[in-house]
């Protein structure tokens, strides 16, 4: 990865690096330029975050990776908790009644065994 240009990041904010880089070797590398931002996730462990939105401030793209990854998180819960392996219909309505028909099972089981 080949560093072209480093953005100013504020001192308050969680993101400490915002740059501008080239992925790829000297002999093959891509053609169009990325935008990695460098953040901390919830533990502390640094994450660099690859992107080509160059319109959206740092601080942005920190936000929408943790929002999806507490949706990823749900969803992984939902899988291994309410046993839903894959959604029957594809319309809003239908999701919505397969997820509550799932968490109706998953509250009333352990009161069935009483």
């Amino acid at each position: 990865m080949e560093p072209l240009e480093t953005l100013e990041v504020k001192s308050e904010s969680s993101v400490s690096e915002d740059v501008i880089v080239r992925v790829g070797s000297q002999q093959m590398s891509m053609k169009h330029r990325l935008r990695m931002v460098q953040t901390e996730d919830s533990q502390g462990n640094l994450l660099y975050l690859v992107t080509n939105q160059f319109d959206l401030m740092y601080d942005e793209i920190s936000d929408i990776y943790r929002s999806s990854w507490a949706i990823e998180k749900f969803f992984k819960w939902m899988k291994q908790h309410l046993q839903i392996k894959h959604i029957h219909r594809q319309s809003d309505r239908a999701v919505h009644n397969q997820i509550r028909i799932a968490l109706i099972n998953f509250l009333f089981c352990p009161l069935l065994s009483l």
